[in-house]
């Protein structure tokens, strides 16, 4: 197993360094030059040890339970120093760039240790307890020029320095983050598209905790991939695509409702069979989500919401619609005069027998089929006469009262 001595050879740098990147290198302390060499075996040491455990752990596969921890604990010293991303101070003198550089140096070493210990150990734990390709990236804020000048010198000695820089966009997920990026210079800047692919992209720089996390992040982007190439994809296909993965990695307060109506009703006829599509999508969706989403994420619970939220709203819409097929709103013909004077131009014509409902001229049901579709004002104007109150008119005029 890796020496306590030297892991806490690790802990001691870690604070150092941070310390001196909270200054910003521009300690006045720092008034003589590293010994880098300390670094290399330093990083040396380390990689024995990790041969020694590996050959412990071939004879007894029990000891994979010292794996996980120390694994972690490294993993844990390299975060320490991720945020903010490195980036070369300005104004430093010599001693202080040196040392920058020098820190550099130890954190890059940090990261090409994890690589080794997920390249020896593959297969002895699962997925969930390894770092992700993601974690293992180095934050750098630095040109790829000016790093490759920075680390030149060192790389002469410790060649692992340019495998560290080049690893990420050599992984399965670096290539596909890639293309997708170059899928979005290629983008209209003002298609909702744009906006949702900007924050995917900026989401997935983030690292994610382990390996197993990482697999279903690149199940979504290469779905994504596909999509944004397949030229048989309808447009709300690609669209629900982007908006999917914008979803289930996290970014989910990038997602709104109202726009994503707009965008829905936009692409579609007011037809209930593309609600009810639209519904059975996303609760396929809800339980991807439960399954590959870990309960401990920060945004699983707000994405589950969401989910749910669009998918009532999605039924309350569909119901709308198929109510108002079923009920459409009555026009009516509106009589703005004097009731008797309505009455007196119908009246004569159903007494003759002119209009009649049935086969009939029965008074009664032919006013209250009148009164389906035509508005007659009372006397006043103060809003309309019912169907018996009409009725009533028509009677008099029966009797001759009217």
């Amino acid at each position: 197993m890796m020496s306590i001595h030297i892991l806490s050879d690790l802990h001691k740098i870690v604070e150092q360094t941070r310390y001196r990147r909270d200054k910003k290198w521009s300690s006045s302390l720092l008034r003589t030059n590293p010994d880098n060499a300390t670094i290399e075996q330093l990083y040396c040491n380390c990689i024995n040890q990790l041969y020694t455990w590996l050959d412990e752990l071939t004879n007894d596969i029990t000891k994979k339970d010292i794996i996980i921890p120390q694994l972690h604990n490294i993993c844990s010293l390299k975060k320490a120093l991720d945020t903010p991303a490195w980036t070369p101070p300005a104004n430093l003198n010599t001693y202080q760039h040196n040392w920058f550089v020098h820190d550099l140096y130890f954190y890059l070493m940090l990261s090409s240790l994890l690589h080794k210990i997920c390249t020896l150990f593959e297969g002895f734990c699962n997925h969930a307890d390894y770092p992700s390709s993601s974690l293992l990236k180095p934050n750098l804020k630095i040109g790829q020029h000016k790093l490759r000048t920075i680390i030149q010198p060192l790389s002469l000695k410790s060649p692992w320095l340019i495998q560290v820089i080049d690893f990420f966009e050599q992984t399965h997920f670096g290539k596909t983050l890639k293309q997708i990026v170059k899928i979005l210079d290629d983008t209209d800047s003002n298609s909702p598209e744009y906006f949702l692919l900007i924050h995917i992209i900026n989401k997935l720089d983030e690292p994610v905790a382990n390996r197993k996390e990482e697999q279903y992040q690149l199940i979504l982007l290469d779905n994504l991939l596909f999509k944004l190439n397949n030229t048989t994809c309808s447009q709300w296909q690609t669209l629900r695509s982007v908006i999917k993965t914008c979803l289930l990695t996290g970014s989910y307060n990038t997602f709104e409702s109202p726009t994503y109506f707009e965008l829905f009703q936009a692409l579609h006829e007011n037809d209930p069979m593309d609600y009810e599509e639209e519904i059975h999508y996303w609760q396929l969706i809800i339980k991807e989500a439960k399954q590959n989403i870990p309960p401990r994420s920060s945004f699983r619970t707000p994405v589950l919401i969401i989910l749910r939220q669009l998918i009532h709203a999605l039924k309350q819409k569909k119901n709308k619609i198929i109510s108002g097929k079923q009920n459409p709103n009555p026009t009516f013909i509106e009589w703005n005069h004097y009731p008797q004077a309505f009455v007196e131009l119908i009246h004569p014509h159903i007494f003759n027998g002119h209009l009649q409902l049935n086969g009939s001229n029965d008074m009664e049901p032919i006013v209250n089929s009148i009164c389906k579709f035509v508005k007659v004002k009372k006397k006043n104007k103060k809003g309309n006469l019912s169907p018996s109150s009409l009725l009533s008119y028509f009677k008099k005029a029966n009797s001759g009262d009217l």
